[in-house]
């Protein structure tokens, strides 16, 4: 064979060769996604304490006798809306208008002229009147309060919720 030819047989084998298919491309190996472990924590368990509640009265000294606060100082249980009529140096008639077991309102009147109107709440919150004119202060319960009512004035009458006694708002009248 001619040396063109040798060549053309070879370029031919070769030629064939390269038209062959490939073998495929090694797949990758497998990769695998990272793994993070979030530690977990619990929380710590939380104690609430609730104070206890404020002292109260619960027992009105003179029950439901409104007519014990004619002569002076009186504390009463408000079942319903009532006229009582106070004594004392500031003499009186407080008219409860309504009644709740944590409110009264009242509409006050003094026989010499003066008083005044609000609502009572639960506490050592205190309303008076006369001797100068009415005002009225706010306090939280205590056991002075529930205990004991504030000082009588002469010429002034105080009213005072110092607690509940089975529903019942406790009106303290506080006269000289």
């Amino acid at each position: 064979m001619s040396r063109v030819k040798k060549l053309l047989c070879a370029g031919l084998v070769l030629a064939l060769a390269g038209c062959g298919s490939a073998p495929p491309p090694a797949e990758p190996p497998p990769t695998q996604a990272p793994t993070t472990q979030t530690p977990t924590t619990t929380p710590a368990p939380t104690t609430t304490t609730t104070p206890p509640p404020p002292p109260t009265l619960s027992v009105a000294a003179n029950g439901s006798d409104y007519k014990v606060c004619a002569s002076g100082s009186c504390e009463v249980a408000l079942a319903k809306p009532v006229t009582i009529r106070f004594g004392g140096s500031a003499p009186g008639k407080i008219v409860i208008k309504s009644v709740s077991a944590d409110s009264a309102e009242f509409e006050l009147t003094l026989n010499r002229g003066g008083g005044g109107s609000g609502t009572l709440k639960p506490g050592c919150s205190a309303f008076s009147f006369g001797g100068g004119g009415g005002f009225g202060s706010l306090a939280g319960p205590s056991k002075e309060c529930a205990s004991s009512g504030p000082e009588a004035k002469p010429g002034s009458v105080t009213l005072q919720m110092p607690g509940v006694q089975d529903g019942a708002p406790i009106l303290r009248i506080v006269t000289a």
